[in-house]
């Protein structure tokens, strides 16, 4: 076992719909956090998944990554169950 995961290369997009499909049905409040978009991609599934919960946006800038394009700016999501908020 190493000391740590690659969640990004082995986390599949069908893994992300479940997930969002488990957490609509959650009897519970949650947050979760998770990516919107950033200048090459867009995070579509949260809008087909989790429409109607509340999303709260974040912009920050990764000045570290592997490659130059994967450094810059990003939305960075929220996400409450509505009725669980503070």
């Amino acid at each position: 076992m190493t000391r740590h995961t690659d969640y990004y290369q082995k986390w599949t997009e069908n893994d992300t719909i479940e997930l969002y499909r488990v957490i609509r049905h959650l009897p519970s409040g949650f947050a979760l956090s998770t990516w919107k978009e950033d200048k090459n991609r867009r995070n579509d599934l949260v809008d087909i998944y989790l429409h109607g919960f509340i999303k709260r946006e974040f912009n920050h800038f990764y000045h570290i990554g592997s490659k130059r394009e994967f450094r810059g700016s990003i939305i960075e999501l929220l996400i409450l169950k509505p009725g669980y908020t503070a």
